[in-house]
């Protein structure tokens, strides 16, 4: 997933020459799409018995929903001593409160709420308050799309984000992408299209810019075509919630985490 990422597509850059297995097909820049810093310092009870300090950067990423108890949208950041660990922390909004829980695995500048911990501590009370920074305050980092397996009749694309030396991979498990019966595969990205043509045991790789502008980079079900990501929900500026999906989600979006000015 590249839910916390906002991809410039004019970064966006396709190689010329002929990719084989792991080959860089596609590089871009992104940024994170909304970063925040916690106003005050904030203690956390429970098992973890710490406080935050005050200028703690977090930034928004969004959920799938597959964990009912878990907010469509959550803010991640700093570390939280968990043992003898430092882990990356996660906070979103419910009726109960505000609830904390670390990642198990990951980088920690792009989480992936997948990998939450069991733990979950829940706390009232409207002291955890968030300053939104029109810049990014993580930094940016770089989009690598490689070429996985290749058969004749489909190839497989994986995106890697990296920073600062790290590796990080966002789209987890084998995106199969159809070949025609000319070995070729067309993949809209917003402004552009992807063009990818078998050509014996190599792939090569082109780039028109005649997207639709509606297309994005999470792949489908199919895995035939990229869809739009999932909308960010809310505004956490002016507080403007997003639409729930049922009453209980109700405030579960970053306007939920009290922004202040």
């Amino acid at each position: 997933m590249i839910d916390a990422l906002h991809i410039d597509p004019d970064s966006i850059v396709v190689t010329d020459k002929p990719i084989g297995s792991d080959g860089v097909v596609v590089t871009a820049t992104a940024s994170h799409r909304a970063t925040a810093q916690l106003k005050a310092d904030y203690h956390l009870g429970g098992r973890f018995d710490q406080t935050l300090p005050a200028g703690m950067v977090m930034y928004s990423v969004d959920y799938d929903g597959s964990d009912p108890d878990v907010a469509d949208i959550l803010w991640c950041g700093g570390h939280v001593k968990v043992k003898t660990a430092e882990r990356p922390l996660c906070v979103w909004r419910s009726e109960s409160g505000y609830n904390f829980s670390v990642v198990d695995e990951g980088v920690d500048w792009l989480v992936s709420p997948n990998y939450l911990d069991s733990y979950r501590l829940t706390q009232k009370g409207d002291d955890f308050s968030l300053s939104p920074s029109d810049a990014d305050l993580v930094g940016p980092v770089k989009l690598l799309i490689k070429l996985g397996w290749v058969t004749p009749d489909h190839v497989d694309l994986t995106l890697t984000v990296v920073r600062d030396g790290q590796e990080g991979e966002v789209w987890y498990g084998t995106r199969k992408l159809k070949l025609n019966a000319n070995k070729q595969a067309e993949i809209p990205f917003w402004n552009s299209r992807l063009h990818l043509t078998l050509d014996g045991e190599v792939v090569r790789a082109s780039m028109t810019r005649d997207g639709d502008g509606k297309s994005g980079w999470n792949v489908d079900a199919n895995a035939e075509t990229l869809s739009p990501p999932p909308p960010i929900g809310g505004d956490p500026v002016s507080n403007k919630p997003p639409t729930p999906k049922t009453p209980t989600e109700s405030g579960m979006s970053p306007a939920g985490l009290a922004f202040g000015s």
